[in-house]
């Protein structure tokens, strides 16, 4: 029985997302948007008596040194290798980070900490990189806390076979992680609460546990029933996520029309919150993992209680609600937005709808309770790949159900797949044809290329699909897959024939719609206009939307780029990189200054026009280093005070020290930020 007295400080401490991590990563128009793993775990442990919780958002962290130039918190640990990311496990140098990084989020003592990865896809580089970074806090934590105890959770990939070996990994080489749990985490975290809060009472010295530090979906304490997570979301840092219309007008460089259209709500400020209310899924779908699973909700008017709570608690009126899907039963679906709309919040939401389950009256019923944006599985456009893969849908009947959302004014986001199991060329045809047809409808889409999903019926059966199922997950340039064969095709062909399926459906969008497939949703700019100018303006919420993220021309004439638009007109003469040099002696000067441990003096060998700026070539003592600039505002010039300078690194002779190019990049920016003059 877990003690219900509040008594243990727990702190939760979730990664950043992986759009931070790694040597250069490079800022996003759309703000910061939060896990949803963090508040509802809160929620559930909350609801269970333990009440002194915190929680220590290092996505918040990360995007505050960035955004602001205040800092860098790029990964010097990390070495980018010639074939991608190689990792310094244990090395000194992730020590001194991941000390700075207690520090910065200013953590103070717990009883737990619970170390959360669920913001990062462990199955691409990126991730991967993250996954060192929060393996590196737990001797962090233990320096600076000898008697705290740490779990880590939140394992997210599209293998069980590789989560248990990172899983297993994790907990054999940092004896500091005293849980590490594969699973969700409810039911493990109560467990593992009544054994802190028993040392604690026998107030026994801390040693780390000797069994059982890996818990597995397979065992009894992770099989519970998933309805423990449809709680009330607990929020500690959410505050620090709203943003004012007037900075979103400046981060997306909106124009003088779009600033007098939306004038009026400049003022207004905008902070959507999450939250979950069912899961589950009673369709068919032979590709998905979840379709078939037991569904679990909650009741209507409960759930309506909740939100009103929250809104008010929050003052919010914007939802992004993560249900798998709403409209699982119709009934369900139209009772939830006949009493949402009963209750007057005056919320705006968004939430994922099956095409199967949908007509007019409840798409009409879910506009008029605030739905302002819908996720849709299409997959595909062919009528015979949906038959194949038990898609209760029909082309057809997807153009329909498009057809009355748009008119109802909500946003349609499509999701495709591509390389579908027994997938043709007319087929992608028929898929392209599908969204020209459907172009005015669909605001926004994800393209993803078909991979073997756990639990799915195509892993389970992959006889009855034509598949041949290889033995363990490789790495791809998509991340860790479970390579197969079938239709004729080897897994490098169909991985190859999908990736040139998935790049002509991405053409067409960006032929149609004028803006390629965004993979970020920008739920920021889309509830404020939404907000501002309501359903029935969607046409101009669209072009607004469109023109915020169309990339703008680079605000700071590079001369170089200019020479080379000139370049008919005769040579390029060497006045044309001049003005770089001053600055790269300035970056010399401050390197001498912010790295010590790096050799005095970087001597500029040459500077030449490249692409769309400047290829530029230094020495520092033997080393030679060659790197692009390319000097742009990414259309945010709220956030900082002069270009961003976007640097990419080539070895072209020695080792360069890693350390130095991550000090070499620091200073360009931190000139930059400066207002440097660079033209």
């Amino acid at each position: 029985m877990t003690l219900a007295t509040g008594a243990l400080r727990i702190a939760l401490i979730s990664a950043p997302h992986e759009r931070w991590v790694g040597t250069r990563s490079e800022k996003e128009l759309a703000p910061s948007f939060p896990s949803l793993t963090v508040p509802h775990l809160a929620g559930f442990l909350a609801a269970h008596g333990h009440l002194d919780l915190r929680h220590y958002d290092l996505d918040l962290v990360f995007s505050h040194f960035r955004e602001r130039s205040e800092g860098d918190l790029s990964l010097p640990f990390l070495d980018p290798g010639a074939d991608g990311v190689s990792f310094v496990p244990r090395s000194p140098e992730l020590d001194r980070f991941a000390d700075r990084l207690v520090r910065t989020a200013q953590v103070t003592p717990a009883d737990l900490f619970g170390l959360s990865m669920s913001l990062l896809d462990l199955d691409n580089p990126r991730g991967q990189m993250g996954f060192e970074l929060m393996l590196g806090l737990a001797p962090a934590l233990k320096r600076l806390f000898p008697r705290c105890r740490i779990a880590l959770g939140g394992f997210t990939g599209r293998s069980q076979e590789r989560i248990h070996g990172l899983a297993g990994a994790a907990a054999e080489r940092y004896p500091e992680l005293d849980w590490v749990v594969e699973g969700f985490g409810e039911q493990p975290l109560l467990q593992i609460l009544d054994a802190v809060a028993a040392e604690r009472r026998a107030a026994k010295p801390a040693s780390p546990p000797t069994a059982d530090r890996v818990i597995r979906p397979s065992s009894p304490v992770a099989d519970e029933s998933p309805s423990p997570r449809l709680v009330e979301p607990v929020f500690q840092t959410i505050e620090q996520r709203r943003t004012s219309g007037a900075c979103l007008a400046d981060r997306y460089s909106l124009g003088a029309q779009a600033r007098q259209t939306l004038k009026g709500a400049l003022g207004q400020s905008t902070m959507p919150l999450i939250f979950r209310f069912m899961e589950g899924c009673r369709g068919g779908c032979a590709f998905c993992g979840l379709c078939g699973t037991a569904v679990h909700a909650r009741p209507v008017k409960d759930v309506v209680r909740a939100l009103g709570r929250l809104s008010e608690k929050h003052d919010s009126r914007s939802f992004v609600l993560m249900n798998s899907c709403l409209n699982w039963s119709r009934e369900y679906a139209l009772d939830f937005a006949r009493e949402l709309r009963a209750a007057r919040l005056g919320l705006l939401w968004t939430d994922s709808l099956d095409f199967a389950h949908l007509d007019e009256p409840l798409i009409a019923a879910l506009r008029e309770s605030g739905l302002i944006r819908v996720d849709l599985g299409a997959e595909t456009g062919s009528d015979r790949l949906l038959r194949f893969h038990s898609k209760s849908t029909s082309r057809a009947r997807m153009q329909e159900r498009l057809r009355w959302l748009h008119q109802h004014g909500i946003w349609n986001h499509l999701n495709f797949i591509t390389g579908l199991p027994s997938e043709t060329q007319a087929d992608v045809d028929e898929t392209l044809a599908f969204i020209t047809e459907s172009a005015e409808q669909i605001d926004n889409c994800t393209v993803n290329r078909f991979w073997v999903v756990e639990h799915s019926q195509v892993r389970r059966t992959p006889e009855r699909f034509g598949l041949t199922l290889g033995a363990a997950p490789i790495a791809t340039e998509d991340g860790y897959r479970l390579p197969y064969s079938g239709h004729g095709l080897s897994f490098e062909q169909a991985m190859a024939r999908a990736g040139d399926a998935q790049a002509a459906i991405v053409s067409a969008i960006e032929r149609l719609k004028g803006l390629a497939p965004q993979r970020t949703v920008h739920y920021h700019l889309l509830f404020w206009l939404y907000g501002a100018l309501g359903h029935d303006r969607k046409r101009e919420i669209v072009r607004i939307h469109t023109d915020a993220l169309t990339p703008r021309e680079p605000a700071v004439a590079v001369r170089a780029a200019a020479a080379l638009a000139a370049a008919s007109t005769g040579p390029v003469a060497p006045p044309t990189v001049a003005p770089l040099e001053p600055l790269l002696d300035r970056v010399s000067q401050r390197l001498s200054v912010d790295a010590r441990d790096l050799p005095p003096g970087t001597e500029v060998v040459r500077a030449e026009p490249h692409e769309d700026g400047l290829k530029v070539t230094v020495r520092r003592g033997e080393l030679v280093l060659a790197f692009g600039v390319t000097l742009t505002r990414h259309g945010r010039p709220a956030m900082v005070r002069g270009p961003v300078l976007s640097v990419s690194v080539q070895r072209e002779s020695g080792e360069v020290p890693h350390a130095f190019v991550a000090a070499f990049c620091r200073a360009l920016e931190k000139l930059a930020a400066d207002g440097t003059p660079t033209s």
